[in-house]
């Protein structure tokens, strides 16, 4: 077993297999030719005093191969980098060491780093300068200067990168990230110029590939390949390819642009959804605008959609379905199904407006006045129709507008009360304040004079 394990490496480092029989020598004159770096390439010397075989090197030194049956070493002249056999039952080993620093194992098929920097670097000056710890890098040129918790895998990843706890995948992944710290570039040339980025995450091929961004995710091949800016999100092919900077972007959809290219708080999905102050890194909740059909919401809106054939569908459901929403807002809207109309929620009522008719349903079974329906300026000209079997109050509070209108008309048994409220007061030539019976209709009526008028089938 150990024949066969010097025997290749032998082959694998210094072609043995190509060399002359050994000449026999001196312990002087293999001293001699140590001195004057008299040794020829490839060829085979046996000191016979001390049963030692050597190698010769391009320039002109020995390596040491064997001594005479009592080591299994094959080492270079200093010592400082050897092979070495060991053997263990079953468990037979190799140990390479370098330059008297790295040591590494090949045992029970495996590849061990026996270093105390823990490093493990496989390629063509992988890690040439690399003493930082805790690095694995594969491929040629990979994580060169000092940096510690990388991962490397493809030509040049992570070459020049000399921070710590990044993973490079990928030709030229990451290449001069020197002071990237914590980030991710999978992809050939995937933010291969992010040079002091912190927290990003590059996937696709050159993805950020010269962002200098920081906290950004870009996914997808030439994704914000030169945007200067943080906290972006970007994803799609080619997404963001022609943004010079910003901050604080989404961006989701194969080669679309924002808007603006310079700009930051933007949103577009799929250029159908956009948006404005929408990923502040200090969030104002008032301040952000969403719109469909249209790049930019006007500044009054929330939300604005445009379109020259198309319209808006509520949700639609049955009576059944409206009046079993648990805990509905004031202002929902809904269409009811079995109806055909459109219902909105305000207070402790469901409303269906239907060309000026408001339908109140309060559905209340407890003492008067423990629904009330307050009167707004929206309601002007509206026919307010209650279906209630027990008492009910309508509020009138001062400020309405001289010339506003509503009919009242009360389908079931319970009466409507008119109620002034802070101050206001309804008046009525006979002081009578309630609907009269079921199917009364009542009216109110705001003079010129702000004086609150009530009218029609009334009583006290």
């Amino acid at each position: 077993m150990k024949s066969l394990y010097l025997g290749l490496f032998f082959m694998l480092f210094y072609h043995i297999s190509s060399a002359q029989e050994p000449r026999d020598y001196t312990t002087s004159e293999i001293e001699a030719i140590i001195d004057n770096k008299k040794a020829s390439e490839g060829d085979l010397y046996y000191d016979k005093e001390k049963k030692i075989y050597y190698l010769g090197l391009t320039n002109g030194l020995l390596l040491l191969l064997s001594g005479g049956g009592e080591s299994d070493v094959i080492k270079n002249e200093d010592g400082d980098s050897y092979v070495r056999v060991v053997e263990n039952g079953a468990s037979d080993s190799v140990l390479v060491g370098l330059n008297g620093s790295r040591m590494w194992a090949f045992v029970n098929n495996r590849f061990e780093s026996l270093t105390p920097d823990e490093n493990t670097f496989i390629g063509n000056k992988s890690g040439v300068e690399n003493k930082g710890g805790y690095n694995v890098a594969v491929g040629n040129f990979t994580l060169q200067p000092v940096s510690k918790g990388n991962s490397a895998l493809g030509f040049e990843a992570g070459q020049n990168n000399n921070s710590s706890e990044n993973v490079f995948i990928g030709l030229s992944a990451g290449k001069n990230t020197r002071g990237a710290q914590g980030s991710i570039f999978i992809g050939s040339n995937a933010g291969r110029e992010n040079e002091n980025g912190v927290g990003n995450t590059f996937i696709g091929t050159s993805a950020g590939e010269q962002s200098n961004a920081t906290s950004s995710i870009h996914i997808g091949s030439n994704t914000g390949a030169k945007v200067a800016g943080d906290n972006n999100i970007f994803m799609g092919y080619q997404a963001a390819t022609n943004q010079e900077r910003g901050s604080d972007n989404i961006l989701i959809g194969s080669k679309l642009d924002l808007p603006n290219l310079t700009g930051s708080n933007q949103l577009n999905i799929g250029n159908l959804l956009y948006g404005v102050n929408v990923a502040d890194s200090a969030p104002q909740l008032d301040k952000g605008r969403l719109s469909v059909g249209v790049t930019e919401a006007e500044e009054s809106a929330k939300l604005e959609i445009k379109s020259s054939n198309k319209g808006i569908l509520i949700p639609r459901m049955t009576t059944d379905q409206r009046t079993s929403i648990d805990s509905p807002a004031n202002g929902l809207l809904v269409y009811d199904t079995d109806t055909g109309s459109f219902w909105s929620f305000k207070e402790k009522y469901w409303a269906q407006t239907v060309s000026g008719l408001v339908t109140l349903n309060p559905n209340n079974s407890g003492a008067p006045y423990e629904d009330s329906y307050l009167l707004q300026v929206s309601d002007n000209g509206s026919i307010l129709e209650f279906n209630s079997d027990s008492d009910v109050k309508l509020v009138v509070e001062p400020g309405l507008p001289p010339g506003f209108q509503v009919s009242v008309t009360q389908l079931g048994l319970g009466n409507v009360y008119f109620v002034g409220d802070a101050g206001a007061v309804v008046k009525h030539p006979y002081d009578f304040d309630r609907t009269s019976a079921q199917y009364s209709k009542a009216g109110i009526e705001i003079a010129s004079d702000g004086t609150i008028i009530l009218s029609g089938d009334v009583t006290f």
